[in-house]
């Protein structure tokens, strides 16, 4: 969908911009390695157009300083290639921002790098009018380097303009027809019957996104036992998939698809250790206490989480005060959030996140037990 409308903004539909196509596929420790793997990029396939337009493209690589920082180096690229394309404008889509993400997450080079690198184009940006990027990625990119106080395009609103694309729904006749589109492969199309009852359940436990709409309808036709696929059907297709039983080698291959949705999601926004931990173990304890698979039928109360009988009172003696500052981070990144304003009901954005860490809950809390047991007698001291 970005590259095509990018392109009508291009050189390919007569406008006077030029397009460059990047899909982020590693991580950078340091400007050189970026500045190597940009220009490699621009020879691919997708940019092939943009290359035939440029009227001595080797050449331009001879004068480019490789070696120097990523603004002087994209500074250089994009003289060069509005000189030699007769274009005003140089847009780059760097496609799979998440790399960056993760190797902020990642700590040293690579976190110094995805600072370093944000603080870069955001100068390219205030000091040219002939230079652009679209970035697109997961919305803990958003989180990270746009919505976080210190964070390079943190109330750069003349500057950023982020768009959040709509999840896919079964809420009206068109959305189903949508919906259905996306879980149907073509060799699928007519051997199994899908009533809107279970497309709404699997959308659903998928919150509408495509990535995770196709795996679980995959595994779910891999094992479905007759042609008119039920909910319970659906459910026993995810978890197929999170056991890597489907017997399909490409699906069973997909190590816990929703593990990066973890990996990020809790110390991007958290402002200390402690709160990403409180905030992985109020989420894990959700998991825990509630399937996500229930859906809208069964909520987790906000109560359940702090009352007597919770693990994280009765078992790791958190205070009602601590939880509550994980949960806010959970509600602040969009994965656990309110039924209603008015109702003390929590639900999993993405339930498919939350089964997930249902499933491997020993796994993930023994990396965080820890730093709960820490957090817990640091208050009794």
């Amino acid at each position: 969908m970005l590259y095509w409308i990018l392109d009508s903004f291009s050189h390919k539909e007569g406008r006077d911009s030029a397009v460059a196509y990047l899909t982020l596929d590693k991580g950078f420790s340091n400007d050189g390695e970026f500045n190597k793997w940009i220009w490699d990029q621009i020879q691919n396939k997708d940019n092939a157009e943009l290359v035939r337009r440029l009227t001595s493209f080797h050449a331009l690589g001879k004068t480019l300083p490789f070696d120097g920082d990523v603004k002087r180096f994209l500074g250089a690229l994009v003289d060069g290639i509005v000189t030699q394309s007769k274009c005003t404008r140089v847009i780059f889509l760097l496609d799979e921002i998440d790399r960056f993400t993760q190797g902020y997450l990642r700590g040293g080079q690579y976190q110094s790098f995805a600072e370093s690198f944000m603080w870069q184009v955001r100068h390219l940006l205030t000091s040219r009018n002939d230079f652009a990027f679209v970035f697109s990625g997961a919305p803990s990119s958003l989180e990270l380097f746009v919505k976080k106080p210190k964070s390079a395009f943190y109330n750069m609103n003349s500057v950023v303009q982020p768009m959040v694309l709509t999840p896919f729904s079964a809420k009206s006749r068109k959305a189903l027809e949508q919906s259905r589109a996306i879980v149907f492969p073509g060799g699928i199309q007519g051997h199994y019957a899908l009533p809107d009852e279970s497309l709404e359940f699997l959308t659903n436990i998928c919150a509408g996104i495509p990535y995770y709409m196709r795996l679980v309808a995959g595994a779910c036709f891999a094992i479905a036992g007759q042609p008119y696929v039920l909910e319970q059907d659906i459910a026993n297709g995810l978890t197929a998939l999170l056991n890597m039983e489907t017997g399909i080698s490409s699906l069973d291959d997909t190590t816990d698809p929703v593990a990066d949705e973890y990996t990020n999601i809790s110390a991007i926004s958290a402002t200390s250790r402690d709160d990403e931990i409180l905030a992985k173990a109020v989420l894990l304890t959700a998991a825990k206490l509630i399937s996500p698979l229930s859906g809208a039928r069964l909520r987790l109360r906000r109560g359940q989480l702090w009352g007597t009988s919770s693990p994280l009172v009765a078992d790791h003696h958190l205070t009602v005060e601590q939880i509550r500052r994980g949960l806010d981070v959970c509600e602040k990144l969009n994965v656990l959030r309110r039924a209603a304003e008015d109702l003390p009901d929590l639900n999993f954005v993405i339930p498919i996140l939350g089964e997930s860490l249902r499933r491997n809950f020993a796994r993930h809390w023994a990396n965080i037990e820890e730093d709960v047991e820490r957090i817990a007698k640091a208050l009794v001291h």
